[in-house]
């Protein structure tokens, strides 16, 4: 991850449990890598999930304030912040590769499935999440890559 804001740590998306968060502090081309356990796999798609809410204030609220400290908002805004998003498939972390799919995630929980746009998959070490643009913030619940 580019960037961690406070306690919403990169391994949050990859632990198997969409009601934790990731965040990045926001910038530009805000990215997230997940390394493969296999040894270059091929990647056929991936699985993404914007963050959960809960009736918990404290949590959500927190989620909803974001990494600017701005005031709250509601969920569909933050849902709104995955929209445009590129998925990379490489040999290093936060290294493009060859481009698996961009995609447009409309303002849900998810999950969004997204397959490669090729025939067989990509092979790579590690698939990337990347938020083109200016003044991004990667908030994301949870990631699951396919094989």
């Amino acid at each position: 991850m580019l960037t961690e804001y406070s306690s919403y740590y990169a391994k949050n998306c990859i632990d198997d449990d969409p009601y934790t968060t990731c965040s990045t502090f926001g910038g530009t081309n805000p990215w997230l890598s997940v390394e493969l356990l296999a040894t270059a796999p091929t990647v056929t798609g991936v699985e993404v999930y914007n963050p959960h809410y809960t009736d918990n204030p404290d949590y959500t609220g927190a989620l909803l304030k974001g990494a600017w400290g701005s005031k709250v908002q509601n969920q569909h805004t933050v849902w709104q912040r995955l929209r445009d998003f590129e998925v990379w498939v490489g040999s290093s972390s936060g290294h493009k590769g060859t481009l698996c799919v961009a995609a447009t995630a409309p303002a849900t929980e998810g999950p969004f499935v997204h397959a490669c746009n090729t025939a067989t998959g990509i092979v790579g070490k590690f698939v990337t999440i990347k938020l083109p643009g200016y003044g991004r913030l990667l908030q994301l619940g949870e990631v699951r890559v396919i094989v």
